[in-house]
């Protein structure tokens, strides 16, 4: 569709309330800019809508496909929560609810905290460990392809002392997704070559040994459902979500929690995080392979 013809389809409505505020709009108006947006409009709009939607922390990363994420502007207040970003970018994003969800979340061009940790996230190990402790307490995450197989988050947080997103923020945040996408794919280069931190080579090591890591970890020692549980366990998930996910009873997931434990030498979820990510710092790269056992070797 040429601009003109665009400029003709929006004649025929009528302006209103709910014309404005839909996705059919701004879907539209992405298609009319094109690829027009510029690295310093695509940071303008971010802060704009940072400020519309009240938050203290955005985000704009991305994830070339088999490499490190890369963070391509980012605006926080809090100096803890700017070393939490480090902590991220160096391997926390592994257990990131939005990362591990992207192909949904970019499916759904805008997804916000509630629907991809699918329980009561505050209950969760994820939350007391890396939201809390960075003074989160929601997020929303708009989310794109970067038309080279990798993806694209723009990421908006609430620090501890704010409301949630409301409902009705989360619609209008979800209606403006296909003119934010539009312009983080059309701008993500020029962002990128503005960064501080360079773009990681498609190769990199150390996102194949982290992904290998979250993959395996515990598989030598544990058997199939405790490996199973493990993954839930890892991902924060609560005791009472795994039992609902897996139809089993309550107290057979506390069983096998016991007994992961025992067989990974910790005393509690939070420890579960502690070590995976002592294993990713202290181990090195074998495909396919348990890092966790060499860990222990390397302990001996």
């Amino acid at each position: 569709m040429t601009s003109f013809e665009l400029s003709v389809s929006f004649k025929k409505r009528s302006f209103s309330k709910h014309v404005l505020a839909s996705a059919d709009w701004y879907e539209g108006l992405a298609r009319l800019c094109g690829g027009s947006f510029t690295a310093a409009m695509t940071i303008g709009f971010a802060d704009e809508i940072a400020m519309r939607l009240n938050v203290d922390s955005i985000l704009i990363l991305h994830y070339p496909t088999g490499a490190s994420p890369q963070l391509l502007y980012g605006r926080t207040d809090d100096r803890h929560r700017a070393n939490k970003v480090d902590d991220y970018l160096s391997g926390h994003y592994a257990l990131d609810p939005f990362y591990v969800r992207r192909d949904y979340c970019s499916s759904q061009e805008m997804a916000s905290l509630r629907e991809v940790i699918e329980e009561d996230f505050a209950s969760s190990e994820y939350y007391k460990v890396h939201y809390q402790s960075a003074g989160l307490i929601d997020e929303l995450c708009f989310c794109s392809g970067d038309g080279e197989r990798g993806h694209l988050n723009f990421s908006l947080g609430r620090t501890i002392g704010k409301n949630h997103f409301t409902a009705a923020e989360i619609e209008a945040a979800r209606a403006l997704a296909p003119l934010v996408n539009s312009a983080l794919r059309t701008s993500w280069r020029a962002l990128a070559s503005g960064s501080p931190s360079p773009r990681a080579d498609t190769d990199d090591a150390h996102h194949h040994h982290i992904e290998n890591t979250r993959l395996n970890f515990g598989r030598s020692v544990l058997t199939d459902r405790e490996f199973e549980i493990l993954q839930h366990l890892l991902h924060g998930k609560s005791v009472d979500f795994i039992a609902r996910l897996l139809a089993i009873a309550v107290s057979t997931v506390k069983v096998h929690r016991k007994h992961i434990y025992s067989k990974l030498n910790i005393n509690s979820q939070a420890e579960i995080f502690t070590l995976f990510l002592e294993v990713v710092g202290q181990t090195r790269y074998a495909i396919g392979c348990d890092p966790l056992a060499q860990y222990h070797r390397s302990k001996r």
